[in-house]
């Protein structure tokens, strides 16, 4: 064998040996992109992190701000409902103090200036009175009565036969009263006498109840 094919035998084959050095940048090489994927997701974390604490931050700043301006109002509200009804209570003290100051001035004015009063007639011996003969006295004028009017109509005759139907279903006098209502004369149908509205009102509710009548207005009855 000759020195040439010795030292073939004992070389490797070329490629077969690669230098560390080498292989450690053949390596790094190989992973820019995982590395670059990595350093964005990085920065996408730290972005959305601020984003958070940021909108944190708003919110808790807002809530605050809500807070104190609800706090602000219902002060002020209370405030103003304090000051009215002071300035009430003051307006009815002052107003009671002027009612019993007039009081009081009314109360010392008839003190000092009564009034004078009327003498009695005095009679003579004998029962004739005295001086001048005094004018027969006014009689008393006539009660005021009340009737129920129970309706309105256009003829005389239809009013008249409506108050006898009911001065029959009633046992209350009645009468027919014409009035002019619209240009025109209307007939209304009055039945009873009061002496006083509210006997009539009573007794009008009364008939409607019953239903013997439909409406009902109580009047003055003309003497």
């Amino acid at each position: 064998m000759s020195d040439d094919d010795t030292k073939q035998s004992t070389n490797p084959e070329p490629g077969s040996y690669m230098p560390p050095k080498l292989r450690g940048k053949m390596n790094l090489d190989d992973e820019p992109e995982d590395t670059g994927n990595s350093k964005v997701a990085n920065i996408l974390g730290v972005v959305m992190l601020v984003a958070i604490v940021g909108l944190s931050a708003l919110f808790w700043t807002s809530f605050q701000h809500q807070k104190v301006a609800d706090k602000a109002k219902a002060a002020a509200e209370a405030k103003a409902t304090a000051q009215q009804a002071e300035a009430d209570s003051l307006a009815k003290r002052q107003a009671d103090s002027l009612f019993a100051a007039r009081q009081d001035s009314v109360t010392a004015y008839e003190k000092l200036h009564p009034k004078p009063k009327t003498p009695a007639p005095t009679a003579a011996a004998g029962g004739g009175a005295t001086g001048t003969p005094d004018a027969a006295a006014a009689p008393p004028p006539p009660p005021t009565k009340f009737g129920i009017d129970v309706g309105s109509f256009l003829t005389q005759d239809r009013a008249s036969s409506e108050q006898s139907k009911l001065a029959g279903s009633t046992s209350l006098p009645g009468r027919v009263v014409p009035k002019t209502e619209d240009g025109g004369t209307a007939f209304h149908v009055v039945i009873g006498e009061f002496t006083s509205k509210k006997d009539a009102e009573k007794k009008a509710n009364e008939l409607i109840v019953a239903q013997t009548i439909r409406e009902a207005t109580v009047t003055k009855l003309k003497n």
